[in-house]
Order: C-alpha cells, then structure tokens, then sequence
C-alpha cells in the first residue's frame, strides 16, 4: 500500500481508532510454536527504534513483504527504514505455509467474469513469472532459503467442485498456463487421494519465508538501510512528508510511507474491511511410509 504524501492541508493528524487498535493488538496470528523460526532459531537481531529517524521511504513491517520491499527499494538508490512492532520476520511470516503458488484465490474462470479475460490472464501469468522472480532472487543471496520447484495439485471435494474444476482447466489451457486435468483414477493413482477429480500444475516451488525475509533485510542493510523492531506506529501525520509518532517516544519521517502489515493494516484505516476467520498449517516430523512415499513429489 502505497501511500504518497498529500500536498493539500499540511499536518493532519490520523490518529487510530483505539478500538480498532486494540483488537489488532490481540490479533492471534498463530498459537504453539511457529515451525520457521524453531527451524532456524533467531537468525539476526535489530535493535528497536532509539533516535529520530529521516528516510526517502518508511516500510511498517518487517516480514516477507517488507523484507521484499527494502531490499527493492535500497536496490534503487532509496534511503529506507524499516519498523515492525513485533521481532522481524515474526508475525503472519513465521507461521507461512512457504507454498509459492500462481494459483490465486479466485479461480481464472471467476476472475475472468469480474474484470474482464485479458486482464484475468495477465493477473494469472505475472503472479506465474513471479515464481521465477523469487528462484532469481534466491540465486542471488549466499543461501537459497530452501527454495525448490514444486508442483501444484488442486482436488475437487465434491462433484460440483469437479465439474468447476473442468471449466477452470480449459480456462488456464486457453491462457497458456501448463496444467493437467486428472480424473479420480488418476488422481488416486497418482497422489492416493479419493476425490472427484483435480488440477495439477508443475508450475510451483516452496521457500522458506524467514530466512528469506531475514537475507533481504540483511542485502539491504549493506546498502545502507534500517531496520528497527520491537517498535510500533501509533499514529502517521500527513503533509509536505509524513511523520511516524512511536510508542518508543522517537519519530521518523519520510517521503513515502509503505504499509506492509498484512491484515493489521486495518490498523491504519480505522475500519474494518474483512472478516477474519481461523485456518491451520500443521506441520510433523518426516514419516515413512512402507510400499511408497506418503506424498509424491512434495507438491
């Protein structure tokens, strides 16, 4: 979310909605212990935000979209800082899936009838090319944060599901996207899994989120970045540039502001535009299976 600093009316406070606030506070972004940093263990620490701070760009968040977004932005000759309330890398990023997929939550066909099929298919084949984006950027590090090509299999729970599921192939087909369409032999054949039928993409891969956002926040800290955490925003004042009050007592101001908080930026509205509701990642050790693997080519 990009936010340029309005020229009109210099100096207008937004102050937050303390009850929005609070219950972004209390947000429970995962419960047990998060499998990414217990893999890796506290990679790097930055300190929290201590003096007056100036920048060309202020980036709130230090996970995998702020890390992104530094690391592009020092890249380009920009003076950033960046600030996260909580220790980088450690919210909605630690407890990520690490799935990179082009599949978005809209099915082609659907996004198709919403804003027109061109621009669907153009949404589809930058979010595939983004895949090859993130395996250049892991060449470009000194660790290649565990990425690796994975497929993709998307299986209909129902007979509905299954006849959608035939739809979306010819639509991904007709868009030049690789993609099989396997019924229930098949499938059951293929993965071991009874369901009606499914989609299978080899265009995917896998990474792992917080070693790839702690690398990029360290390439742009050699450029000359600044990463503060255990520091919050409670209040950005707009004019000729924007001022970032803190709960540390220091600002820091800037000519653009970046929100990259992931849903906590309902924080910085006031309002409330989504509904959350609870979803799961599980993860276990390694299990063998007699006979065969338990899932076939990780996808």
């Amino acid at each position: 979310m990009f936010a340029p600093a309005p020229q009109a009316q210099p100096q207008q406070g937004v102050q937050f909605r303390a009850r929005a606030a609070a219950k972004m506070a209390a947000m429970d972004l995962r419960s047990g212990r998060a499998f990414w940093p217990l893999t890796n263990g506290l990679m790097y620490t930055y300190p929290p935000l201590a003096a007056p701070e100036q920048a060309d760009v202020l980036v709130i968040g230090a996970g995998i979209t702020g890390a992104l977004l530094a690391d592009a932005l020092s890249e380009a000759g920009l003076d950033t800082v960046v600030l996260d309330r909580r220790d980088a890398g450690f919210g909605s990023t630690s407890a990520s899936t690490a799935l990179l997929q082009y599949e978005i939550d809209t099915n082609l066909v659907d996004l198709s009838a919403m804003i027109g099929r061109a621009d669907a298919e153009r949404a589809y084949h930058l979010c595939r090319d983004a895949i090859d984006r993130v395996r250049a950027l892991t060449a470009g590090l000194s660790d290649d944060c565990g990425f690796r090509a994975r497929g993709s299999l998307y299986y209909a729970s129902t007979r509905k599901d299954a006849r959608m599921l035939r739809e979306e192939h010819a639509a991904r087909t007709r868009a030049g996207l690789a993609v099989e369409h396997l019924d229930a032999r098949e499938l059951k054949a293929r993965f071991g899994i009874q369901a009606p039928a499914a989609l299978f993409s080899r265009d995917g891969a896998e990474v792992d989120p917080y070693r790839l956002t702690q690398q990029l926040l360290q390439r742009a800290l050699t450029r000359g970045a600044r990463v503060y955490d255990r520091t919050a925003v409670t209040r950005l004042d707009g004019g000729r540039t924007w001022t970032a009050h803190t709960d540390r007592g220091v600002p820091v101001r800037a000519h653009w502001v970046v929100v990259a908080t992931g849903y906590e930026a309902e924080t910085f509205l006031g309002r409330r535009l989504a509904q959350l509701k609870n979803s799961y990642a599980l993860a276990t050790e390694p299990i063998a299976q007699a006979g065969g693997e338990l899932w076939p080519g990780a996808a």
